[in-house]
């Protein structure tokens, strides 16, 4: 629940964090990780705030940021993904972190865009990815920087299921 597209900053990454070790008491089953923000799962990273911290503070940032997707990845527990609208790079690496995702349907995508600006996609996305949706769809995801729209998501297995909106959440 962060602005209108819920955009990562560091703020927002230590309390994912926050919430994934307590995801880690024995009494809790699974996680669902979802967004409050209408049409919007994830827009990635606040580049009006991250892109303004100085090297050692973007360090530290992205830092954080590979210690929650690598938790989300490690929680021995189901973590599933209620992608209810957009996700974009950070907030798309989110999503491919958990163990299943359950997408809106409608005029929605899923990007990992950082090829179209010329960022080099990290490791670790790339493994994702490929464990997410096999080599060949991979490919179309991280070097083509396509918008993946729902009913493609699915057909690639990106997705579990493609849902109307407001079933996201309980489907998750």
């Amino acid at each position: 629940a962060r602005g209108k597209a819920n955009p990562l900053n560091a703020a927002m990454v230590e309390e994912l964090i926050a919430a994934m070790s307590v995801a880690a008491d024995r009494n809790i089953r699974g996680v669902v990780l979802a967004s409050d923000r209408p049409r919007f799962f994830s827009s990635g990273f606040d580049v009006g705030e991250v892109f303004q911290y100085d090297r050692e503070k973007m360090a530290e940032f992205f830092s954080r940021f590979i210690d929650l997707y690598e938790g989300i990845l490690l929680l021995p527990k189901p973590v599933v993904a209620a992608v209810s609208g957009h996700a974009f790079a950070g907030g798309a690496v989110l999503a491919l972190s958990c163990d299943a995702r359950v997408m809106a349907e409608g005029e929605f995508g899923f990007a990992l865009n950082e090829v179209n600006l010329g960022v080099v996609v990290p490791p670790g996305f790339v493994r994702m990815a490929v464990a997410a949706v096999g080599a060949r769809n991979a490919r179309e995801i991280i070097l083509e920087g396509k918008t993946i729209p729902p009913a493609r998501a699915l057909e690639m297995r990106l997705v579990d299921a493609v849902v109307n909106p407001e079933a996201v959440l309980e489907r998750a």
